[in-house]
């Protein structure tokens, strides 16, 4: 099973710039995780995240993962979902912002 760390995705968010947009609320493709994992894996063409992680088109990788194959999130990535959603549709979430809402789960 295809699982991202909590401290993998930390570790991202901290390469940024502070005020570096990272994704925004309530968008499957945009979410901050579905575009870590896109830029993170060289084998994974499009993340989404909605409650489960589809990763399209792995490529080169060695790994037997069909085209929008799901993966169920782990407990921390659908928390940082939950809280990110809360915001208004669109909202544009920083790396700053990202980082403080992971700090506060």
């Amino acid at each position: 099973m295809y699982k991202p760390t909590k401290t993998q995705f930390i570790d991202w968010l901290k390469s940024k710039r502070p005020g570096q947009h990272v994704g925004h609320s309530i968008s499957y493709y945009g979410c901050p995780i579905a575009r870590f994992i896109t830029e993170m894996q060289d084998d994974v063409h499009m993340a989404s995240v909605g409650g489960f992680l589809s990763l399209y088109e792995l490529r080169g990788s060695g790994q037997t993962i069909k085209m929008g194959q799901m993966y169920e999130l782990p407990k921390w990535a659908r928390t940082f979902v939950d809280q990110v959603d809360l915001l208004a549709s669109g909202t544009i979430i920083t790396a700053k912002r990202a980082l403080a809402v992971m700090e506060e789960m």
